[in-house]
């Protein structure tokens, strides 16, 4: 809007430029976080890993399987309405099994953030589908950065609860 407003661009050529790919992918993954949360398929979802993981799991496992639960969200949808989701279910279930919320919702955030794996977590790499790349090339060049990121998060969490 900076560069309608300074000149820099006109409002034609801005509105021109739209990836109306990545506004509807956007808006599409907003409506289904609304859905999932509604629908109690995030709190079924959660009950279902926690019974995975037996009734005493230990905090480094289950920090990484709910890791790998809000990362895959994170590269389905939008990163906030993945967040919304994941927070609202896991952060009661952590402070349950005693682990520190503040440190959890962190380690939520960012598990969910660092999904590079597929143009659906962010708009900026949405707009980027208008220009000819295939959803392979998103994974081929974003699961090694993925890996990276989500191996950081999971270690530098589990030294920070260890320290607690």
């Amino acid at each position: 809007s900076f560069c309608i407003v300074s000149g820099c661009i006109t409002y034609k050529k801005a509105f021109s430029k739209i990836s109306w790919a990545a506004a509807i992918t956007i808006a599409g993954c907003l409506g289904i976080g609304k859905a999932i949360t509604a629908s109690g398929t995030a709190e079924f979802v959660a009950q279902k890993l926690y019974e995975l993981l037996g009734p005493e799991p230990s905090i480094p496992l289950f920090l990484i399987v709910i890791g790998l639960f809000c990362n895959l969200l994170g590269n389905l949808m939008s990163h906030t309405p993945a967040l919304t989701i994941v927070a609202t279910v896991f952060i009661p279930l952590a402070d349950q099994m005693g682990i520190d919320p503040t440190i959890f919702a962190m380690a939520l955030t960012l598990f969910t953030c660092v999904g590079y794996m597929t143009p659906l977590g962010g708009a900026s790499y949405s707009m980027t589908l208008s220009e000819g790349f295939k959803f392979t090339d998103y994974i081929k060049l974003g699961f090694i950065p993925n890996l990276v990121c989500f191996s950081i998060v999971a270690a530098v969490t589990i030294i920070r609860l260890a320290c607690l």
